[in-house]
């Protein structure tokens, strides 16, 4: 079943003219400059055009064959963020010259190695029809549904999820995931549920993009990050990055983001109210990775390690490696708030570990 993704279809739209050959077609239809310059020491053509927002870069050898194409797309994390794509190896596949080694990084950050070994043209003369599901969608509203969990805390459902904390003074987010649109609707909705209190915590569970990506809106709010040592110089250094494509309220209101770190443990703490902040030791999904305890209430507030949604191999040990810390520091779980996932009970999430790594 096809799935449309709306949000996505820009940038989507924007990698064909990315292609050698799509370079070279949308350089022809948009009155492309091109200046002479140098690419390891050989003379090459750099042609440059804009297709809407964005402004295109690619390099022309002196056998005419496109070597580089580099463009920026808006980026929640990395700001205008480049995307490099280099074509090497160029071979003959039935009169039609095509790289065989592309190689893409983003944001400086390798993210493609692609070996071609074939390339065949119009296979079956197929017209591709797009579909009706996607030729007519639209991006939904961010909607947030809030479920107390316990007194003076909620789940934030939306796919990816956060949770809210209530303190004497003052609130606290678990993960800002996706990017600004989606903290905003967060942020709506935990004013709404307590609308005399400063959200004066966010709590960053991990780097990844879908858990960071709305950082910047709680800073912009005036809140600190509580994020893991590690985490701290990426984000100073991304942040710093320009946002021209799409200014978010912290690039229109700029201000320094406040940080409290932490080597292993964290408590955030009103006398009343205590909140754990754990690393995950052996974590194979991010070394940084942090889960979010509450002693009074039994409750762990985990990512990316437990989801009911799924259970694969590399699930179960980290499954069973997130069991080991927990055994480790020996915290007592009634409840998991999984923010990838259902709210489950423990015994529940124990019986299905137990279950799955006897098979």
């Amino acid at each position: 079943m096809v799935q449309p993704a709306p949000a996505a279809a820009y940038e989507r739209g924007l990698r064909i003219w990315l292609t050698p050959h799509g370079f070279l077609n949308a350089a022809a239809g948009n009155h492309a400059t091109a200046r002479a310059g140098e690419d390891g020491g050989k003379k090459v053509t750099i042609l440059t055009f804009m297709i809407g927002k964005n402004k295109i870069v690619g390099t022309i050898d002196g056998q005419n064959l496109v070597t580089t194409v580099e463009t920026w797309i808006p980026n929640p994390v990395l700001g205008d963020m480049p995307v490099e794509t280099a074509y090497t190896g160029y071979k003959d596949f039935n009169r039609v010259k095509f790289p065989t080694h592309i190689v893409e990084k983003q944001g400086g950050f390798a993210t493609l190695d692609l070996t071609v070994t074939n390339v065949q043209t119009n296979v079956g003369n197929a017209a591709l029809q797009v579909p009706e599901t996607v030729l007519h969608a639209t991006i939904p509203p961010e909607r947030v549904t809030p479920e107390k969990i316990a007194d003076g805390v909620w789940f934030l459902h939306g796919g990816h999820n956060s949770v809210l904390i209530e303190f004497k003074n003052f609130l606290a987010v678990v993960d800002a995931p996706l990017n600004e649109a989606r903290s905003i609707a967060v942020i709506e909705e935990v004013k709404r549920l307590v609308p005399d209190k400063p959200i004066q915590y966010v709590i960053n569970t991990h780097h990844h993009f879908d858990h960071s990506g709305g950082l910047r809106t709680y800073v912009a709010e005036g809140a600190t990050v509580i994020t893991h040592e590690g985490n701290r110089a990426f984000y100073e250094w991304a942040w710093k990055q320009p946002r021209t494509l799409e200014p978010d309220k912290l690039a229109e209101n700029p201000r320094e983001p406040a940080f409290i770190t932490y080597k292993n443990k964290y408590v955030l703490t009103d006398g009343a109210r205590s909140v754990e902040v754990h690393l995950i030791i052996g974590d194979n999904h991010d070394e940084f990775l942090s889960f979010v305890y509450l002693p009074r209430e039994k409750l762990l507030i985990e990512v990316d390690d437990f989801s009911d949604r799924y259970i694969t191999a590399m699930s179960l040990r980290l499954w069973n490696n997130l069991y080991g810390n927990l055994q480790r520091l020996n915290l007592d779980v009634e409840t998991i708030a999984p923010l990838h996932g259902s709210i489950t009970p423990m015994s529940e999430w124990l019986k299905m570990l137990r279950e799955n790594t006897e098979r």
